[in-house]
């Protein structure tokens, strides 16, 4: 049976289908570990190994799927695999297969709901470890979790934190900005003034004057490698913080881009 599923998996990589190849390495490894008198065997060393090598490929595909109550499990066990993944990665003490992980990671943030990134990653935990430079954590947290992937930690905990009124969420979102220019040194002055505003401690002329700056101080011609700053024309038109908080935060997530971005019923 185990090698049944290994010429499944074979034909599952032949066809460029990832996931269907790992979930049937997976099911050949629990076959052989069923049974004590094949735990030895050299095949499921290999299988192990294999699987180690394709998880982050599979993970990614999996994400990818359309949300459907039928893609529903498979989904929940790529975001547990991910969880994962980012566990070792962070972990100094721990190898990982990940070759790229800013790639890796926005790709895979890319594919995730404002809920799934927030419940997966402590934002404001983890930018309080990377205020500390010296730290070997806070070097290795480098690594894996670059700035714009970062950044999509905030967009993720305004979103969130905006359509259900969460005021919680808004908050982490300021910390993760007030340790990110402490420890970056970018500027995300506009960001902690729109959460400052949502928390009732700004007003809406500070939130407004900050993204004029942005506006600015950006070359229209070109295009920010930070969502959310992009300057799409060179017109001078007033800033608006629900156009904002509309195209660049709620749009970008899939639960979340139906909000209605009213500032005025917030409170």
């Amino acid at each position: 049976m185990a090698l049944a599923e290994c010429a499944v998996a074979k034909i599952g990589f032949e066809r460029n289908k990832v996931s269907l190849g790992f979930e049937a390495l997976a099911r050949a490894q629990c076959l052989l570990r069923s049974k004590i008198s094949l735990g030895k065997m050299a095949l499921l060393s290999q299988i192990e190994e294999s699987l180690e090598e394709l998880a982050p490929a599979c993970t990614l595909e999996l994400l990818g799927m359309l949300h459907s109550p039928e893609n529903a499990e498979r989904r929940r066990g790529a975001i547990a695999a991910l969880r994962e993944l980012l566990r070792q990665g962070l972990d100094v003490e721990t190898s990982c297969r990940v070759q790229d992980w800013p790639c890796f990671l926005s790709q895979a943030l890319n594919r995730l709901m404002a809920t799934e990134i927030v419940d997966l990653l402590p934002g404001d935990e983890l930018a309080i470890v990377r205020k500390n430079k010296k730290s070997l954590e806070s070097q290795n947290q480098r690594v894996v979790i670059d700035f714009n992937c970062f950044y999509m930690v905030i967009l993720a905990h305004v979103a969130l934190g905006f359509s259900s009124k969460k005021t919680e969420l808004v908050n982490k979102a300021k910390t993760i900005c007030e340790c990110l220019m402490a420890s970056e040194s970018i500027d995300l002055k506009f960001e902690e003034a729109f959460c400052l505003f949502l928390l009732g401690q700004g007003n809406q002329d500070q939130a407004v004057e900050k993204l004029q700056e942005i506006e600015s101080n950006s070359n229209p011609a070109t295009r920010s490698l930070v969502p959310g700053k992009e300057i799409k024309d060179g017109s001078s038109a007033k800033p608006s913080l629900e156009i904002w908080l509309k195209d660049s935060v709620l749009a970008i997530f899939s639960d979340t881009r139906d909000c209605f971005p009213s500032l005025f019923f917030w409170w």
